[in-house]
């Protein structure tokens, strides 16, 4: 039986079991060579590459430089926001060297970004709850303020170090005095988007 192109995994144990258990060889992708994913028994080989997150451009050509090494064209199963953004960013470079399932280019930046997906939904008239941007600066906490439906979700446009942040540990408020102190910190640039939960 011919030997299957290897699986490159760029997330967790989950997805990692779920191909390794239908006798898929996993390569399993990532900036931590020793992180809980490569100690599966599921795990065929180690491909070291730098953070998809921090060096987005050095990891993609890492995984093109280790892929150019197969037999066959591995195919990439991404699980991150920022997986998803560098295989469609890096398409181009990508293509001939790997196989990879991804929605149009505009498409996948309206998706991720938080701001650009409410640009879409009303444009589109999509059924969501309504989204206000906040900026972070001295303006942060009046326009906060002045949302009033609540409960309501304040979360950066973009996941990048969002885990674990101060922002997130507020983000789910019923009433304005519980997040409008919390001004997420950063460059001063960076938009948040402030959405209404559903119950």
């Amino acid at each position: 039986m011919a030997r299957l192109p290897f699986a490159c995994v760029i997330g967790d144990l989950s997805l990692i079991r779920a191909l390794g258990r239908r006798r898929i060889p996993v390569a399993v992708i990532t900036a931590d060579p020793r992180s809980s994913a490569t100690l599966s028994r599921y795990c065929s080989t180690v491909v070291a590459t730098p953070s998809f997150v921090e060096d987005p451009e050095s990891a993609t050509v890492a995984l093109v430089a280790w892929a150019r090494k197969q037999a066959d064209p591995p195919v990439v199963f991404y699980q991150g926001d920022h997986d998803l953004l560098a295989m469609s960013r890096y398409r181009r470079r990508l293509t001939p060297y790997i196989r990879c399932v991804l929605p149009p280019a505009n498409l996948v930046e309206d998706l991720v970004d938080k701001l650009r997906f409410a640009a879409l939904a009303e444009r589109l008239a999509l059924p969501v709850p309504p989204t206000h941007s906040l900026r972070r600066g001295a303006s942060f906490e009046p326009d906060a303020r002045r949302w009033d439906s609540f409960p309501c979700v304040l979360k950066p446009a973009m996941r990048t170090h969002w885990f674990g942040s101060a922002l997130q540990s507020g983000s789910d408020r019923h009433h304005p005095e519980g997040f409008a102190h919390r001004k997420p910190r950063g460059d001063g640039t960076s938009p948040a988007a402030l959405g209404h939960a559903r119950n």
